[in-house]
């Protein structure tokens, strides 16, 4: 460093430094879905933090493995590893698991069934529209669903909306809104029923039922859900207290009301719908329970409670 000129001054110049660090590059696994009995799809992956046009020199990878799979119905992990590409050197990689969904099809396959639960009418909402919706799902198979938005998949409306359909239908059921302007809105979803697909659909308008106090929950991870058939009575199910939330190792739960809930009542989830196994659950005193998660890792799931009358739903945060 030179050039500063002054009849005031005497310059002294100090080297400073200059550091170059590695770019992050994140691979991630893309999502899969599948029927019973096809054939393992050819994976792929999504790139995220390519710099100067680098992601054309990949001469090799990534290669995928898979959790391990019998082809039977379930949820499994996609690892991707092994990327390889001019300048790799210059980048810190991130591999991110993805999810292949086997969906059931064929003897026990149950169709998933939807419906409108209610809608409020808005005043000044920041989304600009005057109404919402709120849907609701029952998947009564054994495992998480996958349906990914599209043919089989999809919302259809007369007028303006915001808001997309569930892709992932976790067992036992969930819910999600979509804001809309009153004209009619409908959902369609198909699912194997056996063998054979079965088209179900929900609507939504102006004029649907309104939503009345409790009667709605916002969202899957409340602690209050609907019946599952349109035009039942909606049911308020117990309460779910979780603490701490965040947790770190062991979380307390507990039901509002007594219940005839064992240790294998309580599962719980991670959020692309696989079920996940605590390493001990222990009913400690009527209606608490507590669940030694330390052998899980850090993220968001879901503890769902079977009850008599159904699932209650809580989210939490592992630590």
């Amino acid at each position: 460093m030179s050039g500063g000129v002054s009849s005031n001054y005497t310059f002294t110049y100090v080297d400073g430094t200059l550091s170059v660090t590695a770019a992050a590059l994140n691979v991630k696994a893309d999502n899969k879905a599948i029927y019973k009995g096809e054939s393992i799809p050819k994976f792929t992956a999504t790139y995220t933090g390519f710099k100067n046009g680098d992601q054309s020199t990949i001469t090799y990878g990534p290669v995928f493995s898979l959790s391990p799979c019998s082809g039977g119905v379930g949820v499994y992990t996609i690892t991707p590893s092994g990327l390889k590409f001019k300048n790799s050197a210059n980048y810190t990689i991130t591999y991110t698991p993805g999810t292949l969904y086997i969906n059931p099809k064929g003897s026990p396959a149950h169709k998933i069934t939807v419906k409108l639960d209610c809608i409020n009418q808005l005043t000044n909402d920041p989304s600009g529209f005057g109404y919402v919706a709120h849907f609701s799902y029952i998947n009564p198979n054994a495992t998480a669903v996958y349906v990914p938005r599209g043919a089989d998949n999809s919302l259809t409306a007369q007028g303006s909306y915001q808001g997309s359909p569930a892709e992932v239908f976790l067992p036992a059921g969930g819910k999600f809104d979509v804001y809309f302007d009153g004209a009619k809105l409908t959902w369609t979803l198909k699912t194997y029923e056996g063998s054979q697909k079965i088209t179900v659909t929900a609507e939504a308008s102006s004029t649907s039922a309104k939503c009345t106090t409790g009667a709605r929950i916002a969202s899957p991870e409340s602690t209050l859900t609907a019946a599952t058939l349109e035009g039942q009575e909606i049911v308020a199910l117990p309460k779910i207290g979780v603490y701490p939330n965040p947790v770190l190792n062991r979380l307390s739960v507990y039901l509002s009301t007594k219940q005839a809930v064992e240790d294998r009542d309580i599962l719980i989830y991670d959020m692309a719908g696989r079920l996940v196994r605590a390493k001990k659950v222990s009913h400690t005193a009527a209606n608490i329970f507590i669940v030694d998660m330390s052998n899980l890792t850090s993220g968001v799931y879901l503890v769902k409670i079977k009850t008599d009358k159904g699932y209650s739903t809580a989210k939490i945060v592992k630590q």
